[in-house]
């Protein structure tokens, strides 16, 4: 059993490292994809993923890795959408 903090600050640091053991678990799990491979399962360029993130098209979790970006591999169902313009 692990001792109880002092202060409420020492509460907060654990609490903080537990959170980051947890995303890391979290975000290195198998079912967590790379850019690259969540753009190839969608037929796009890492670079129309990147602009699908922008318009907050899509789920990305946020690593604190560089280049760590994380996508999960849940049910893809993915249409592209034409800019909706004034109907003729």
């Amino acid at each position: 059993m692990t001792d109880r903090p002092r202060t409420r600050s020492e509460a907060f640091a654990r609490a903080e490292e537990r959170g980051r053991h947890l995303t890391a678990t979290i975000l290195s799990g198998p079912d967590m994809l790379t850019g690259e491979i969540f753009a190839h399962r969608l037929g796009l360029t890492v670079s129309d993923l990147h602009d699908l993130e922008q318009a907050h098209a899509v789920l990305v979790l946020p690593s604190p890795s560089p280049r760590g970006s994380r996508y999960p591999a849940g049910p893809l169902h993915f249409t592209p959408r034409t800019p909706c313009g004034p109907a003729t």
